[in-house]
């Protein structure tokens, strides 16, 4: 039986969580299910499971143990890759709770543990648990970043922890371990952050399972998570308790009969969802919840949101929505060409070029005429030429020498721009090289503020292009950090999605603003000769 069932391992065998405590699951019933095994078919085992998690809520724990047991009782007989943000992630979590959960249960889990290799894997069983952080090591031009580290390992089983802080091109490298693999099971777990992203974008594809509560007087189920902040009321004494959303009598999430429910049991057959807060882990005490809750201190209710109530969090004045963007929409469709000077950004996929093309039009005002994604860089050529450019800006990374190249060979004015978040002065430029140095957030605020202020920037009218355009300018946030030490705070702008276009916009400004460029088109047109203008139809240069 123990060798079907951990939860039966772990309960007559008496094995010891972290720090020395014996396993007692009346604090912890929701993880009951994950324990059961094949042979219970109160829970079958997913091939990808998702956990959308307050911190400190035993998951982390729970698949170290489901490692250890699966390996130990050959589940996976090639090896499991647990997987954390960076390597000192990974370092403080083996020292703190895989090292304890060893050495407290000395014939439980010690006595079955083989020696370290030389790659710092342990034996366990046939095969070997790896703890790996998922950095990058190196990015080669025009390539995906590669870790050595995660290379000439063969894994059934991926855990990747604390999926929204991870790489995204780590991640995904790693499930090329499991290639080889009859098993390849993936369990992606994690404080959530910004909604529609990370671990909460994966909790909205799977079968999306809450907690519910069972009320011992009525029998009915609530969730708290669901019914946040109803769910809690505070008494007269300032007690504050968890009701029932039925009968509002105080519940327990241990109380007998509390169960897991799948919102949409039908919605995935491969990816099983859990969502749990500390609002079901009867430990927790609901009172500061409450009080945090009221808070306006922004830091205060990201925190609460995230940390204690397992849920994404974002202002809305923080993002850009595509509403902001259409707003932008003039009449005017794209054009084909310009009789005046343009001002073009450029950013650099590994794959194709987001070019964006326009010029100032009054005092901090701007008008983009062209927005294009093209594959190569002769087609970048190609736009210039036909818009007359003045002045283009290129994302210095990650295609830098044929970036290099590229500005070599041009007639024009061209700055490779480099981000960079500490600078005394608010850009700085090498004229030799051609880059362009500048803060990283300042220049991304201002494009949050071009478009977001009305009046100050105007876009093609809409069609399929500007579409692709809004929606890769709502593709990046603005986050307020907290540093743990100093307690200074900062904004920093997060990758949500494809974010191409809003670099491209952010290029384009600075080529626009860096440089001069005569706003006034009437005065640049009069400079086009009598013989052109008469031969000028305006229609020869719109789509």
């Amino acid at each position: 039986m123990r060798q079907a069932s951990m939860f039966h391992w772990l309960y007559y065998d008496k094995v010891r969580y972290p720090p020395n405590q014996e396993f007692d699951i009346k604090t912890r019933p929701y993880l009951i299910d994950l324990m059961v095994g094949f042979e219970d078919l109160r829970f079958e085992r997913p091939q990808h499971r998702v956990v959308k998690k307050a911190a400190q809520t035993g998951f982390t724990v729970h698949e170290m143990l489901d490692n250890i047991h699966g390996l130990r009782f050959g589940r996976y007989p090639n090896g499991v890759l647990h997987l954390f943000p960076t390597e000192t992630d990974m370092s403080d979590l083996s020292s703190t709770k895989f090292m304890p959960l060893i050495e407290n249960n000395p014939s439980q889990i010690g006595a079955f543990m083989g020696s370290v290799n030389k790659e710092g894997a342990r034996k366990i069983g046939q095969g070997f648990l790896y703890f790996r952080g998922a950095r990058e090591t190196r990015k080669i031009d025009g390539q995906a970043g590669s870790s050595s580290r995660l290379k000439s390992i063969t894994v059934d089983k991926l855990v990747r922890d604390e999926r929204d802080e991870m790489d995204e091109d780590m991640a995904e490298l790693a499930e090329y371990r499991m290639l080889d693999s009859k098993v390849r099971e993936i369990v992606d777990l994690s404080t959530p952050t910004i909604p529609n992203w990370g671990i909460d974008a994966l909790y909205q594809d799977s079968d999306q399972r809450v907690w519910m509560s069972k009320c011992l007087k009525c029998g009915k189920y609530t969730c708290l998570e669901l019914t946040f902040p109803d769910c809690l009321v505070e008494l007269s004494d300032g007690k504050v308790i968890r009701v029932c959303s039925h009968c509002k009598s105080e519940i327990f999430p241990n109380s007998a009969g509390s169960r897991w429910e799948a919102l949409y049991p039908r919605k995935s057959k491969d990816m099983v969802g859990l969502w749990i807060s500390s609002l079901s882990c009867v430990t927790r005490d609901p009172k500061p919840i409450l009080k945090k809750v009221m808070s306006n201190d922004p830091i205060v209710l990201k925190n609460l949101y995230n940390s204690e109530l397992g849920m994404a969090y974002l202002q809305a004045e923080d993002q850009l929505s595509k509403s902001d963007v259409y707003a932008c929409c003039g009449r005017e469709p794209a054009q084909r060409n310009s009789y005046i000077s343009t001002a073009i950004g450029v950013d650099v996929k590994t794959d194709s070029l987001h070019v964006v093309v326009g010029y100032p039009s009054g005092d901090e005002k701007y008008k983009i005429i062209y927005m294009a994604r093209v594959s190569e860089w002769n087609d970048v050529a190609d736009i210039a030429r036909r818009f007359k450019c003045k002045n283009m800006c290129i994302d210095y990374e990650p295609q830098t020498m044929k970036a290099k190249e590229f500005r070599a060979a041009e007639p024009y004015n061209v700055y490779l721009v480099d981000y960079q978040e500490k600078m005394k002065s608010a850009q700085k430029i090498d004229e030799r090289q051609g880059i362009l140095t500048v803060r990283r957030t300042e220049t991304m605020d201002k494009v949050f503020s071009v478009v977001k202020t009305p009046g100050l920037l105007e876009i093609p009218r809409r069609n399929a292009e500007t579409d692709t355009f809004a929606d890769e300018l709502t593709k990046t946030a603005k986050i307020l950090e907290e540093d743990k030490v100093t307690g200074s705070r900062r904004y920093v702008y997060k990758k949500i999605g494809a974010e191409h276009y809003y670099h491209a916009v952010n290029y384009f400004l600075l080529a626009c603003n860096h440089f001069e460029l005569s706003p006034d088109i009437n005065l640049q047109l009069e400079k086009v000769s009598q013989r052109e203008t008469d031969s000028f139809d305006p229609f020869d240069y719109l789509i």
